[in-house]
């Protein structure tokens, strides 16, 4: 089948989306799909989709753009897929039945229970089996979470006795500076950890990060550029995170970390990892609280050897990392009419 997806990324969305959809095309494409992506013109999308070999083309309009709904119709109509995969919060019901016009099944990718007619929805939140979504097909529940190949056979971490090497991650934009306070926090509980510190394509911060290193008596490595962080995720024992994507590859990989909604949409990932003893949970707020959480919840995780233990293995049991597998056999079990 030709399947399409339609997805953004740029400084005000970070890169979280599109890397969930290219880690649901390597299954879509090894069950002999062609897949292309419809995304903004962002430099940074451009560069990951053309380093990985993927097909797309470019738009000019963000999707919560005026003008989208006729300059996406055409470009969707011009490929003429089987199916139209989207995954965006800027969508409305009009976005919907536009594409309905030009493509015969649309799926749509969600994870904070917004309800469209569509012919399938993918939320993979363990919260999802509560949502009544007016889609018949449903693939609802975190054993359909979105992970790359890299995270599908992974087995289970057995260097946790002691840490000495930390990953950190704000994902693809450091809105709130967090990973200067990191840096800074860790400098105080142990000076001696090796820091694996990953700077996302969208921080306008890195000054203030690299003031914090040069301050600090920590051994740092940079990482920037990553199309995969799984290399980084290996070299450290312990991670905190930001709650998108990256938590459930940590979970994967059965690495202890806290994570850290800092936005609405993570909300889901962080609640439902905390309530299957996965993850150290914190919720960000401007409040002078929210710092000492951290503080005391980044000191507890690296002093605390039987929490570590506890939270890998059940962060492993929560996560198989078979998500992107179990979706695209459903998509491939879709019937597209002959008649079109």
């Amino acid at each position: 089948m030709k399947i399409v997806i339609r997805v953004d990324a740029h400084c005000e969305v970070a890169l979280g989306h599109l890397n969930r959809c290219i880690a649901l095309s390597s299954g879509l494409i090894e069950l002999e799909n062609s897949v292309e992506f419809v995304v903004y013109n962002d430099k940074s999308a451009i560069d990951l989709l053309e380093n990985l070999g993927l097909s797309f083309q470019t738009t000019q309009y963000k999707i919560n753009e005026s003008g989208i709904f006729k300059y996406d119709k055409s470009i969707i109509k011009n490929i003429d897929p089987d199916i139209l995969i989207i995954d965006s919060y800027y969508i409305d019901d009009q976005y919907i039945d536009n594409m309905k016009e030009v493509t015969p099944y649309v799926i749509y990718l969600d994870d904070v229970g917004k309800n469209y007619n569509v012919d399938m929805v993918i939320n993979p939140s363990c919260k999802a089996n509560h949502l009544d979504y007016k889609s018949k097909i449903r693939l609802l529940g975190n054993q359909y979470t979105i992970l790359s190949h890299t995270y599908w056979n992974q087995g289970f971490n057995n260097e946790l006795k002691k840490v000495s090497s930390v990953m950190i991650t704000m994902g693809g934009v450091d809105h709130y500076n967090l990973s200067s306070l990191v840096i800074n926090y860790l400098n105080q509980i142990d000076s001696t950890l090796k820091v694996n510190i990953i700077i996302g394509p969208y921080y306008d911060n890195k000054a203030k990060i690299m003031k914090s290193i040069e301050q600090s008596n920590l051994n740092v490595e940079i990482f920037e550029g990553l199309t995969n962080i799984y290399p980084v995720i290996c070299m450290s024992d312990i991670a905190i995170s930001a709650g998108g994507t990256s938590v459930y590859e940590l979970a994967a990989t059965s690495t202890p970390m806290i994570g850290i909604s800092l936005w609405e949409n993570q909300k889901n990932n962080i609640d439902c990892l905390s309530s299957n003893n996965a993850i150290l949970p914190l919720y960000y707020s401007t409040k002078k609280e929210f710092n000492s959480e951290l503080y005391d919840s980044m000191k507890e995780l690296i002093n605390n050897s039987m929490l570590r233990i506890s939270m890998a293995k059940s962060s492993r049991n929560y996560i198989d990392g078979q998500g992107v597998r179990r979706i695209a056999l459903e998509i491939n079990k879709i019937k597209i009419s002959s008649n079109r």
